[in-house]
């Protein structure tokens, strides 16, 4: 819901309303990553002290999940969204991935054994690898297919997509 976010974000920014150039919307699109930087280690700092990761990935869900909706009114260019612009959304969404990423991570070695350690985080990096290679292609066929490619329809179903993925996150 993150990192498949940015291949539909900038063109938000850039064809709906033609808000911002690419330009523009390209360091827009940095925000986040630039915010996990120094978010991500504050966030494992409070999961060392706090314990409680599952609520952390927990709230990281519901963190990113309002991130995409205020993204989803921004495109459809609902009056407070808009007045606020897409900076205050970008930090919003930075700072609950990097939540979500500084507490899912560390859950693993609660749950498994020291000796399959390395194979649980290998199979953890391939499931987020499967999901890297697969959602972009499953949004860009969604976006592209008749009916919806030049419609409204092309913003709002991927992040359908990415509120049902945060959904689905805090659920399990």
């Amino acid at each position: 819901a993150i990192l498949t976010f940015n291949t539909v974000a900038q063109t938000i920014l850039t064809k709906t309303g033609n808000m911002y150039s690419d330009d523009t919307a390209g360091y827009f699109m940095a925000i986040p990553s630039f915010v996990a930087i120094g978010a991500s280690p504050f966030f494992g700092w409070l999961v060392d002290r706090v314990g409680r990761g599952l609520w952390w990935v927990a709230g990281a869900s519901a963190g990113m999940m309002l991130g995409h909706v205020f993204y989803l009114m921004m495109a459809y260019q609902v009056e407070f969204t808009l007045a606020m612009g897409p900076i205050p959304i970008m930090i919003w969404i930075g700072i609950f991935y990097s939540m979500g990423a500084a507490s899912l991570w560390p859950i693993l070695s609660f749950i498994l054994d020291k000796s399959v350690i390395g194979t649980g985080y290998g199979v953890m990096t391939a499931v987020q690898n499967f999901g890297l290679a697969v959602f972009p292609l499953l949004i860009g066929g969604i976006q592209s297919a008749n009916g919806i490619d030049g419609t409204t329809l092309q913003y709002t179903v991927p992040f359908i997509i990415f509120i049902a993925c945060t959904n689905i996150a805090l659920f399990v």
